[in-house]
């Protein structure tokens, strides 16, 4: 890997520095600026934290020709030297989310990166949400069980619907118990 940069003081090793060689399809301004925030004080097989910004998803943030991107498909693309194939990734070996490293990264699909999390145990699957939990719920479970009087009852579900604010199908799917199943 081209890259690295050993300055001298006084014929002496001073300092290692990050200094990517632009491929053709990178402009050399967003490469030195990449370059800049990238802190390889660890060594060369150690994690390079981006110290640029960083996203809500907790990866780091740059910009290739003034658009943004994320930084470690940034230093991938640097060190393969070609844009990433369409549809591919930059996922990492690391499990650290602003490591830079190209030797961290490899060039993956969604299916590599999902079966790679689940490997190393990092998948989680997304939270159970039902009933009054779904931020977007327009009943409570008290409204639901109401529902289910009403209708045994004998009024119908159009005018059940009409008074809760919701479709007559929600109507049908909580009396057939296809919605709100976990309510009784």
């Amino acid at each position: 890997m081209s890259g690295l940069a050993v300055f001298e003081l006084d014929g002496r090793p001073f300092g290692v520095v990050y200094q990517p060689l632009p491929p053709a399809h990178l402009d050399p301004v967003d490469v030195a600026r990449f370059a800049k925030r990238v802190d390889i004080s660890g060594g060369l097989y150690a994690c390079w934290p981006w110290t640029g910004p960083v996203g809500l998803n907790g990866y780091g943030r740059t910009q290739r020709d003034r658009h943004p991107m994320l930084a470690h498909r940034f230093s991938l693309e640097i060190d393969l030297r070609r844009p990433l194939a369409p549809g591919m990734l930059a996922c990492h070996h690391c499990d650290n989310r602003v490591c830079v490293n190209p030797r961290h990264l490899y060039e993956g699909s969604a299916f590599d990166n999902a079966r790679d999390a689940k490997a190393r145990r990092r998948a989680v699957p997304p939270p159970h949400l039902r009933g009054e939990e779904v931020a977007t719920s327009k009943l409570t479970a008290d409204q639901v069980r109401e529902i289910r009087v009403l209708i045994a009852e004998g009024r119908s579900v159009n005018s059940t619907a009409i008074r809760f604010g919701v479709s007559r199908l929600t109507i049908d799917r909580i009396v057939d118990g296809r919605a709100w199943k976990h309510v009784r």
